[in-house]
């Protein structure tokens, strides 16, 4: 077999597999993704809207916002920390340098 040949051969092979690969991701994104949002419609047909009232409340007359957590959590509330901060909110993540002391009216959320 000549070396063109086996090249071409070579070459078949892995855009077979590419296409393997993704077929396997896009069915894995996909099935990730369904799952994510059967999670979050179960979440909240549990939610009790009228507990959460109080706490809006309370953010939207807050100063400033404090948010604190570790791990996983922490993660998730640096990420709510920002969406208030797109939403116009001030709002700090306890434990970074930048972060000013808590003082009367103000919200801590932990």
């Amino acid at each position: 077999m000549e070396v063109k040949t086996l090249m071409e051969e070579v070459e078949k092979d892995i855009k077979v597999l590419d296409t393997l690969d993704n077929q396997q991701l896009v069915w894995s994104l996909q099935t990730n993704l369904n799952q994510i949002i059967e999670e979050n419609l179960n979440l909240a047909k549990r939610l009790e809207l009228e507990q959460i009232i109080p706490v809006i409340y309370q953010i939207q007359q807050a100063d400033h916002i404090f948010i604190t957590a570790a791990g996983r959590s922490g993660f998730a509330m640096r990420a709510a920390a920002m969406r208030l901060m797109h939403l116009g909110f001030s709002v700090y993540y306890v434990g970074d340098t930048t972060t000013p002391a808590i003082s009367k009216g103000d919200l801590l959320i932990a």
